[in-house]
């Protein structure tokens, strides 16, 4: 069982992510005319709720009910309705158009209020993690080694981090994060160093360089079995190059996913590069 939890991201989705990390941060979610907009459209009848109400009038009515006077009535109460048709659905169009271009600024200044208490849950987990049996969360070792508050605090902080990093869409950085696209809100990974290979499928020539390269390698492979154990390593200050951090907008995400994906790149070192090792040999 992960406590730490990704929730589903999309673009109709953005002010209820944002809203529980909002009560999820102990701060009241900021109030939207927009949300008050779209439960008002919800109650109101679509033209053929309204020609049914009509027709249910007209079989109460008195047989001696003015015609005109009805049929007077009931044109203008079926023009609003028309019109309130053709509102709801050019205007949920709309709405979903803006708020993919407003979404952006929406989640910036979100990240923005909960950041203090982002660091509160990071500050929490260093503090757990380093508490726990070489990392461990295996309720043996945890009780073994005393350490069940270090473990119910360790959970407590994954499940709130989770919460904040569902504050924003990172699929799309799938192909570039592989499986650390899940926590890309809340690492800061470090810019890898590109590693340079022998012709012919050999191996490394720069080594001594790739202590970030790897780690962020070695990150991921965890990731694939235990998103919770990775950010416990990280935690613990056991992986180089890479902390705790909440991303401060989308933009900060994208960076972290080239990091990522930079950590993969390999290149073939040049005629001279290879001198060079020759010489150094």
């Amino acid at each position: 069982m992960s406590f730490y939890n990704y929730a589903p991201a999309h673009a109709n989705n953005v002010t209820a992510r944002v809203s529980r990390a909002y009560v999820a941060a102990g701060q009241t979610p900021p109030a939207s005319f927009v949300d008050e907009l779209k439960a008002h459209v919800r109650t109101v009848p679509d033209a053929t709720q309204v020609a049914e109400t009509l027709a249910a009038e007209a079989y109460r009515a008195d047989a001696g009910t003015d015609i005109e006077t009805f049929w007077a009535d009931a044109k203008a109460t079926m023009a609003d309705a028309l019109a309130a048709d053709a509102i709801k659905t050019q205007l949920t169009t709309a709405l979903h158009h803006e708020q993919a271009r407003t979404s952006i600024r929406q989640i910036t200044t979100a990240l923005a209020d909960v950041n203090p208490w982002a660091d509160k849950q990071i500050k929490a987990l260093v503090s757990a993690a380093k508490a726990l049996p070489n990392g461990s969360t295996d309720p043996e070792q945890v009780l073994a080694a005393d350490a069940g508050r270090a473990l119910t605090t360790a959970r407590a902080a994954l499940t709130n981090l989770g919460t904040l990093a569902s504050i924003m869409e990172v699929t799309n950085h799938a192909s570039s994060a592989r499986r650390l696209v899940y926590l890309l809100p809340i690492l800061d990974i470090g810019k890898p160093t590109t590693e340079i290979v022998k012709p012919f499928h050999g191996g490394a020539i720069n080594t001594a360089q790739l202590g970030v390269t790897y780690a962020i390698r070695e990150l991921e492979t965890l990731a694939r079995e235990d998103l919770d154990a990775a950010i416990i390593r990280v935690a613990r200050g056991e992986v180089e190059g890479v902390s705790l951090s909440l991303a401060a907008s989308p933009d900060d995400v994208a960076q972290r996913a080239a990091n990522v994906r930079a950590a993969y790149e390999r290149r073939t070192a040049s005629e001279r590069e290879q001198s060079q090792l020759m010489h150094m040999r």
